[in-house]
């Protein structure tokens, strides 16, 4: 099988993990079958799903904050927006002001050209490779953060199922 063989040359055991997203009411098994790569083809394996209580307490604690901090990032991009736009139209109003001095339409004023000036020199001087590499990097930080976000709430799905199954084992258990 080709698709083993492509998994193989980078992992010795690869496993492959096949969740059910159609849940049945009541059902009392786990909604995902494990099989493990072996020469001829994927194997299903049994298995059992342990979870420590500092586990938990992490997992829990993590999507606690997660809808808090959901909120928090939503505020804080729609305020660095609002900051923006709010400069781009009062440089936009520079750049007018200095368009016109240029073409003569209207009288240079020194004090305002000085504080102009002031402001241009507090700003940072970075050629386009630098600003595109800054760019890159935060792109890169903000993929990261998604990619980690998704992960986390992936976990707490599968601690949401695993908390289920073991819910209705117990009681099977309790039954028999």
């Amino acid at each position: 099988m080709q698709i083993n063989s492509d998994f193989t040359a980078y992992q010795t055991h690869p496993v492959f993990l096949l969740l059910n997203t159609n849940i049945a009411t009541g059902s009392k098994e786990m909604p995902m079958t494990i099989y493990e790569a072996t020469s001829t083809g994927f194997v299903e394996q049994s298995y059992e799903l342990q979870s420590s209580d500092s586990e938990r307490i992490a997992i829990e604690h993590v999507i606690k904050n997660k809808k808090d901090g959901a909120n928090a990032v939503a505020a804080h991009i729609f305020s660095l927006q609002e900051s923006v736009n709010s400069m781009n139209t009062r440089v936009g109003v520079l750049i007018d002001y200095l368009e016109k001095v240029e073409k003569n339409l209207v009288e240079p004023n020194p004090v305002l050209i000085k504080q102009i000036n002031n402001l241009l020199t507090q700003l940072p001087v970075e050629n386009g490779e630098g600003v595109e590499k800054q760019i890159k990097s935060e792109t890169n930080d903000s993929l990261n953060i998604d990619f980690l976000r998704t992960l986390v709430k992936s976990a707490a799905a599968l601690d949401e199922i695993s908390i289920m199954h073991n819910k209705s084992t117990e009681k099977k258990n309790k039954r028999i």
